[in-house]
């Protein structure tokens, strides 16, 4: 407790640019920087944990007169514990529209299957069976075939609150993507609120939180991208691609959602894992879609990237590696000059480290 206390108010502290002055001299720790430096440190990034090296690039097979107004995509890998209740949540709704839920069993070795099989006269329902996949895999799979106006993600422990408010919203407004309110939930976890206030344009994708569910997606969108597989940190596809591919953007002040604190999900594994590194690795592929897909490297995007990087070296610093959190600096800094203009956020405390090849005040610039 006195730890993270201490920690708040440094970070406080730092956060005034007088002060972050004062103290920087003290960090400075510039590093060599030329392509063999470059190569060297994406051999030994690779030999740590290889990039999974898949695309979100991909073909799927959007109807142009759907049938349904809303496909649901429910990936479920080993959740016999919660699935009839997050299914229970979507059928029990009172809604006006027609829903298309599509469940996809992801290899699961407990009573999954077997809980679904009683879900299986509904005619509202697709169950979908494949060998593990992962959660990309699993909503790859739903969205190969849409046959909806819009796709909802909806995560196998979590519930669906409100449906309508949301459909109404993006039909009224004509958003790309539409996010409400959620609250989250758990066995021992006090219940949080996080709620919008109605917006609409590109302030509301200002405000979208950086998760796949409690969103409305118009299909169109995945017409031609699926999520990344192979990685950890794979919603990194919403900031990276699909923000920046949303022409409008809309928000409701309604709560939609229901989110269940998982104290196993990724976050906490991460911490000890190598495998963290695909933070960097799946930042750079997207990177690299983004330009397939013509989407701007502007000033706009250039900010979302910059915050990308810091939450990429934040986790990084979990790791207490020093060496493999200077190769992922260098490779950063490889990674910037490739996609944005040389004068692009110039200014900023961050891109001024990438470009003095500072790494001692990168790491201070992240973590303020």
């Amino acid at each position: 407790m006195i730890k993270m206390l201490c920690t708040r108010v440094v970070r406080k502290l730092l956060a005034q640019d007088t002060v972050f002055r004062c103290v920087s001299g003290f960090f400075r720790s510039v590093l060599p920087y030329n392509p063999q430096v470059v190569a060297q440190a994406y051999s030994d990034l690779s030999a740590c944990s290889p990039d999974p090296g898949y695309s979100a690039l991909r073909q799927n097979q959007v109807e142009m007169a759907p049938p349904y107004d809303v496909q649901i995509i429910i990936p479920a890998y080993n959740a016999e514990t919660f699935i009839a209740g997050c299914l229970d949540s979507v059928l029990r709704l009172d809604t006006a529209f027609r829903i298309w839920i599509v469940v996809v069993n992801d290899g699961s070795t407990d009573r999954t299957g077997e809980i679904l099989q009683q879900y299986a006269g509904d005619s509202r329902i697709q169950i979908m069976n494949q060998e593990n996949r992962g959660f990309s895999g699993a909503r790859n799979r739903g969205l190969q075939s849409i046959r909806a106006r819009y796709v909802l993600f909806l995560d196998a422990d979590d519930e669906l609150l409100d449906l309508d408010s949301l459909v109404r919203r993006a039909d009224e407004t004509h958003a790309d993507i539409t996010e409400g309110g959620y609250v989250t939930f758990g066995a021992s976890a006090n219940q949080q609120t996080f709620r919008h206030e109605k917006c609409v344009g590109k302030d509301a994708v200002r405000q979208f939180y950086g998760y796949p569910w409690g969103k409305l997606f118009r299909a169109e969108l995945f017409e031609r991208i699926s999520f990344p597989e192979g990685y950890w940190f794979e919603d990194s596809i919403m900031s990276l691609l699909l923000f920046p591919m949303c022409k409008v953007g809309a928000t409701t002040d309604t709560l939609v959602y229901r989110y269940r604190l998982n104290p196993n999900g990724i976050t906490a594994k991460s911490r000890c894992s190598a495998k963290i590194v695909d933070c960097f690795w799946v930042t750079a592929r997207l990177l690299d879609d983004h330009k397939q897909l013509g989407l701007p490297f502007d000033e706009d995007f250039a900010r979302v990237m910059l915050t990308e990087i810091r939450i990429n070296a934040l986790r990084l610093m979990e790791l207490n590696r020093r060496k493999l959190e200077q190769d992922v600096f260098l490779l950063t800094i490889a990674l910037w000059e490739q996609f944005f203009a040389p004068d692009c956020c110039a200014s900023h405390p961050l891109v001024r480290t990438l470009r003095q090849r500072d790494f001692g005040l990168y790491r201070l610039a992240c973590w303020r």
